[in-house]
């Protein structure tokens, strides 16, 4: 038995009919008391309801959770916390949650952990009403272990509620989501996980699957963020979603897979900068594998991005975007890249009329391509030396004759020649 405080020896039946939310309560009411506990959550199904928050009355909550509080079950398909069917939705500019911090407003909540255990939202009961699932609001320290939270009844970007989430952190720091599950059977079903103005979050093998209104995983304005050997699928909308923020790791990371891509992008990275995509998939996707939007300092090395509409693209405002380490890009139905106005692969030749106009000579000129290309130099009537990375290569076409060098992504590149010379790339 896992030591702690029952919550059966405060009343609760854990028998899937009788209301257990006053139960479960007192016993995190008595942990909070006592500046922190374990509230023990034996095998059951646990039946709960919406109530207005303590200390807001923008906020609907079933469960409230005070600093270095544990809530612990004894796994995810042995302790079950249902949301009973017909609640309420959420007051305008606020939230109705399942679960739910207590210092909500003036932030300081600490050190909560939630384990092997699920939040069970009963989305196709609740009619037209929106619900989060476990919802932390300035927050430190939070670790969620083994949980499964499914079935949150969902909206997506409308008044006057917002966006809806089966996990969602914000305004805090410091969140841990280790081998946890956003899994949804319905249709109207909310995004999976979310953090919103964050600082430092980790998803360690987490899966996000089913989500009918929105994205398997997102993030707004936020920092240092790292997705390890996580998988989005079946999503309505983005698989992986990351939105004007910095600091962003995806490493071993799965988005979409044969039969079972996500409607629209596998990863969208819009206006975020410093990112690292690491050994990466993102396959079957309706749209592209990676959209970069208005995205800046990001590296893709290796992964597999296939079978999409394209592998990868890059819009107007996209810049220092480099690929390398062997990346995969094959049966996608348009192209593996797209760079404004071109459809590009990723390796081989590159056609003419996607190379850049030859600058005169000494003149540099920066690579457009976001990957590491060959470069072909074919002199004319006179000889023609290479500058690379401002830095005289040593290599020179002699005339009449041609000369191979490397230039890597957005990396600058020069001729001095007397006759004009041309020039052909090549992805390496």
């Amino acid at each position: 038995s896992i030591a702690g405080l029952n919550v059966k020896a405060y009343g609760a039946r854990g028998d899937g009919v009788t209301d257990d939310t006053q139960a479960i309560q007192a016993a995190l009411d008595a942990a909070r008391q006592a500046g922190g506990g374990t509230v023990v959550l034996p095998p059951g199904t646990y039946l709960v309801t919406m109530r207005t928050h303590p200390l807001s009355s923008q906020y609907l909550t079933a469960l409230v959770v005070g600093s270095r509080t544990a809530v612990v079950g004894y796994g995810k398909d042995a302790s079950i916390i249902r949301l009973a069917g017909g609640q309420p939705a959420a007051p305008p500019s606020g939230h109705a949650c399942v679960m739910l911090n207590y210092q909500i407003a003036s932030g300081g909540d600490n050190g909560m952990l939630v384990q092997d255990l699920t939040v069970d939202g009963s989305a196709a009961r609740q009619g037209s009403a929106f619900h989060d699932g476990i919802f932390w609001m300035r927050t430190r320290g939070v670790r969620h272990l083994r949980v499964r939270v499914k079935d949150m009844r969902g909206i997506a970007r409308q008044p006057p509620s917002g966006e809806t989430f089966h996990f969602e952190t914000e305004l805090g720091s410091d969140t841990t989501y280790q081998d946890c599950e956003a899994l949804a059977t319905f249709a109207g079903t909310a995004s999976g996980f979310s953090a919103n103005a964050h600082t430092n979050a980790t998803w360690s093998n987490c899966i996000a699957t089913g989500m009918g209104i929105g994205q398997g995983f997102t993030h707004w304005n936020c920092q240092r963020m790292s997705y390890v050997n996580c998988q989005a699928y079946r999503n309505g909308w983005y698989g992986f979603n990351s939105e004007i923020s910095t600091g962003v790791t995806y490493s071993g990371c799965q988005s979409g897979r044969s039969s079972m891509g996500n409607v629209m992008h596998g990863y969208v990275l819009l206006g975020s900068s410093q990112m690292l995509l690491q050994s990466c998939s993102a396959r079957n996707n309706g749209q592209d594998g990676i959209a970069f939007q208005g995205a800046t300092d990001a590296r893709v090395i290796g992964g597999d991005y296939s079978y999409n509409r394209y592998g990868m693209t890059l819009d107007q405002k996209a810049g220092n975007i480099r690929v390398s380490g062997g990346v995969t890009a094959v049966g996608n139905s348009a192209a593996p890249v797209a760079i404004p106005g071109y459809g590009l692969p990723l390796h081989g030749p590159l056609p003419s009329n996607a190379f850049p106009a030859l600058p005169p000579s000494g003149q540099p000129l920066t690579s457009p391509f976001p990957m590491d290309c060959a470069v072909r130099v074919s002199a004319g009537a006179s000889s023609c030396a290479v500058v690379v990375g401002g830095v005289d290569s040593g290599i020179v076409a002699p005339a009449g004759s041609s000369a191979t060098v490397t230039v890597l992504a957005f990396q600058t590149i020069a001729l001095r020649y007397a006759t004009a010379p041309s020039w052909a790339w090549s992805a390496l």
